[in-house]
């Protein structure tokens, strides 16, 4: 804190106008809070963010405001709770806002100016709107309940930049007390929020490398009772050790950055009479600027300035923008409503003119906050401007690097240098003599060298541009551009989809992405259901991955960032083509180094193709019904399956193989494992194989794949039917054809049936003497012919009554010797559940009987 000397401003009600107040409900200050949070966020979100309201927990009596926190834990929002107020009252995307520790007390004095001036409007609320920036109040309300971005709430200068990002990179803290007197009691005293501040300020100018003069005071009893103790330090001949000095601390933090630290801010302290305590350390604003100028050897144009002075908002920003646009870091002070001081540093501003301020604090708190006063209320702000090193101090730039150097550009770099408006680079040839100006005033201390040639050394420099015309001297290094790596243009031209480049799977492909706008298309296809993984490896950029299908809809992408390796897996891909897209994050790119692509595709089994598996040989054979369908598949090359059915009587068996994807062959084998049938027709024309009159017993059928074909994806259908057979209709079989007639005698009934549709039944009888023969052929349930042959198989008689008339043939005075009678059917008709009746009637004659005959 710093101490009241000489006016004691109390805060007041000190402007002419009054706003008619509302109050905010928590509801709708979450909700502009989230909107404000989305438009300002730099990866534009637009998503609900977790906001938690903590305002309780860092002091129940505040309630002219809400102070959400994001679930990271680094970014805070400040709304105010009065519509009399504007929306925002602070922000920050960067910094923590813990309420577990000691609080800043310079966040808390902020707090409290916040709190007094709504509770100024909520006692106003009557009075109308007679001021503008009320209006403009009104508009940012409005704009950001319906979640639109509003404009700047004050007029800014035409020469001032919107903003300014925050100068400062410290984040100390009031904790550096190695040189800090403790107490008689050994006890602690913090460094004080002014010396804080005025060493956070000359950290950013690494300025000076020495002091001026020595310095001996006697700490006040103002905080503690010091007993006239004196403290000294000797700014001639110390040496600030800039480079030593962390921008943070941490535990990792070396013995001797906390000493150059310490140092600095002790002697900060004494040059300004610090009155020591251990519940504070304070100073006066008015020694601020004398003590930069006489110990430190700042500008002598360094002043302290008080808002009170400035006739409004308007002046008062302006003067603290365009310090701050100058790069000169303000010390800004305040006092609260105890009377007591609080000093910080002012570093940047938005486009909203939210101020930035550094506390001092470890970082907590650190963000944009609103100083204006709506509704007359006033908290007393000074600043100390001017606050630059009085001598030439615009540094030669150091730490000059080149990056990302490719055949036609590269990213040039250098240290900051601290009160450097801008940077100039130039450049040419190693060979030439000239150089060309690349920028002139460039922001930042980086900057990419374009229109290179390839394979040529080059020269380049820097120099800082400060205030008042003061420049550096020119820091120069050298570099030589690349040649492209041949891989690079590698199934160039592939920019699109129409110039897909096909690729095969399982494959590795190498190429690069050469420039910012280059983009690689490739395109697969997939015979079958598969599932595919898509590999991009080896980046020397941050490279993305997208896989479409065939309509050019995206299916799957991969950006992890870095460059980490992109990968995607997508399960059960159908069979078609399918497009892979790889390009650079944000424009990425590099010419001297390829990645890798690898399209991964395993087909995908159909649950079926498994089922009864292990089947690959007779031992292992899967039992199944007969009359049953079966589905199942050939999933390799070597790949068979073997099947067993039994039959319990004779039957005729039909087994299919249907709904072939590929080749496939049917065979049956008998219980010896002897082959009884095969059918390999070619093709995916469904193989069947009948038998007829197969005795019971157990068969095999196996299915293998023609040449080792195979599908994993689609399965066959297996069907073994059998039709069980009369045991009458195999008697006398096999009597096919005349070699094998089965003989049977005259006068005597058989029994036999037609089995199939080939199926035919021989059988012969011989007469001794001559005779008067009739055949008959009786109970039939199909439509069956008879027919008698003589011995010499001359057709001698034939009955075809159709239908299932009984059929007889009578033939007199046959001569004695062999005859053979057939049965048939009609156009292949059979019947294996019913028998027919046979019998052939002989009658012999008497010798006599056909004396002189024929003599009719």
């Amino acid at each position: 804190m710093f101490k009241f000397k000489s006016i004691l401003i109390v805060i007041g009600l000190l402007l002419s106008y009054y706003f008619q107040g509302q109050s905010i409900s928590e509801e709708t200050a979450r909700m502009v809070a989230n909107n404000f949070l989305n438009l300002k966020s730099e990866n534009k979100r637009s998503l609900e963010v977790q906001l938690t309201n903590i305002t309780a927990q860092i002091n129940k009596k505040y309630n002219g405001f809400y102070i959400f926190k994001t679930a990271n834990g680094q970014e805070f929002c400040i709304i105010s709770s009065e519509k009399g107020n504007h929306p925002v009252l602070a922000y920050s995307f960067d910094s923590p806002l813990s309420t577990n520790g000691p609080i800043s007390p310079e966040f808390l004095y902020i707090l409290d100016g916040y709190q007094a001036a709504n509770e100024y409007l909520r006692k106003n609320k009557s009075k109308k709107i007679i001021n503008e920036d009320d209006a403009l109040i009104i508009k940012e309300w409005e704009a950001l309940l319906d979640g639109n971005s509003f404009s700047l709430n004050k007029k800014a200068k035409i020469s001032q930049p919107v903003k300014v990002e925050p100068l400062l990179k410290t984040t100390w803290n009031q904790s550096n007390t190695k040189y800090i007197p403790r107490t008689y009691e050994n006890g602690y005293c913090p460094t004080g929020c002014v010396a804080t501040a005025m060493a956070q300020i000359m950290k950013y100018w690494n300025y000076p490398v020495k002091g001026k003069g020595v310095h001996t005071y006697t700490i006040p009893n103002y905080f503690y009772d010091w007993k006239g103790k004196t403290l000294t330090a000797d700014f001639e001949n110390t040496t600030y050790l800039w480079d030593t000095m962390p921008y943070s601390f941490s535990s990792s933090s070396t013995e001797a950055e906390n000493d150059a630290v310490a140092t600095l801010v002790f002697h900060a302290g004494v040059s300004v009479d610090m009155m020591y305590g251990p519940g504070g350390s304070g100073a006066y604003n008015e020694d601020v600027a004398p003590a930069l100028v006489n110990y430190f050897n700042y500008s002598k144009d360094i002043s302290l300035e008080y808002r009170r002075y400035y006739s409004n908002d308007t002046e008062w920003l302006n003067l603290i923008k365009d310090q701050l646009a100058n790069g000169y870091p303000l010390y800004f002070s305040g006092f609260d409503s105890d009377k007591k001081g609080h000093a910080l540093v002012a570093d940047g501003y938005d486009v909203n003119n939210l101020i930035h301020f550094n506390f001092g604090w470890g970082g907590s708190a650190n963000g944009y906050y609103q100083i204006t006063n709506p509704g007359g209320y006033s908290d007393s702000q000074a600043v100390v401007i001017n606050i630059y090193p009085s001598a030439s101090t615009c540094s030669t730039p150091t730490g000059l690097s080149s990056s990302n150097i490719l055949d036609c550009s590269a990213i040039l770099s250098w240290k900051v240098v601290n009160g450097a408006q801008n940077y100039t680079i130039e450049y040419k040839t190693a060979s030439a003599s000239t150089w060309t100006i690349a920028n002139a005033a460039n922001n930042s201390n980086s900057f990419t060298l374009s229109g290179l040639v390839a394979n040529t050394a080059y020269n380049w420099r820097v120099r800082a541009n400060c205030p008042g015309s003061n420049t550096s001297d020119y820091s120069q290094a050298n570099l030589k551009t690349m040649l492209p790596a041949p891989c690079i243009a590698n199934y160039e031209p592939n920019d699109s989809f129409a110039k897909a480049t096909a690729i095969n799977t399982n494959t590795n492909y190498s190429a690069g992405i050469g420039s910012s706008t280059d983009k690689d298309f490739y395109k697969f296809t997939l015979n079958s259901k598969s599932i595919v993984t898509i590999t991009l490896q080896n980046l020397p950029k941050n490279y993305d991955l997208v896989i479409y299908n065939s309509s050019q809809g995206q299916i799957g992408k991969s950006v992890l960032g870095g460059t980490s390796n992109e990968s995607i897996t997508l399960n059960n891909l159908e069979p078609g083509t399918y497009y892979v897209h790889v390009y650079g994050y944000n424009g990425n790119f590099d010419i001297t180094q390829c990645y890798n692509l690898k399209v991964e595709a395993k087909m995908v089994a159909a649950p079926c193709i498994a089922n009864y598996e292990p089947n690959d040989y007779f031992a292992k054979a899967t039992a199944i019904n007969t009359n049953t369908n079966y589905y199942a598949g050939i999933g390799s090359s070597t790949d068979k399956d073997f099947y067993k059915f039994t039959l319990n009587s004779k039957s005729i068996v039909t087994v299919t193989l249907q709904n072939l994807p590929k080749n496939y062959d049917l065979i049956i084998y008998n219980i010896a494992q002897g082959q009884i049938g095969k059918s390999a027709l070619g093709g995916t024309s469904n193989e069947s194989i009948t038998i007829n009159y197969l005795d019971p017993g157990t068969y095999y059928v196996v299915v293998e794949g023609y040449n080792g074909n195979f599908d994993i994806n689609r399965c066959y259908t297996l069907k073994a039917e059998a039709t069980a057979i009369a045991p009458c209709i195999v008697n006398y079989e096999p009597n096919d054809y005349f070699a094998k007639a089965t003989a049977i005698n005259t006068n005597t009934n058989y029994y036999a049936g037609i089995g199939s549709s080939t199926d035919k039944d021989f059988y012969k009888f011989t007469l001794n003497s001559k005779s008067i023969v009739t055949v008959t052929l009786q109970n039939l349930p199909k439509n069956y012919d008879l027919i008698i042959y003589n011995i010499a198989q001359g057709q001698i008689g034939k009955s075809a009554l159709g239908g299932t008339s009984n059929e007889s043939i009578t033939i007199n005075y046959l001569e004695p010797g062999t005859y053979y009678v057939v049965v048939e059917g009609y156009n292949g008709n059979f019947d294996i559940n019913r028998c027919y009746t046979l019998k052939a009637e002989a009658t012999a004659i008497a010798p006599c009987i056909v004396n002189y005959e024929p003599n009719d």
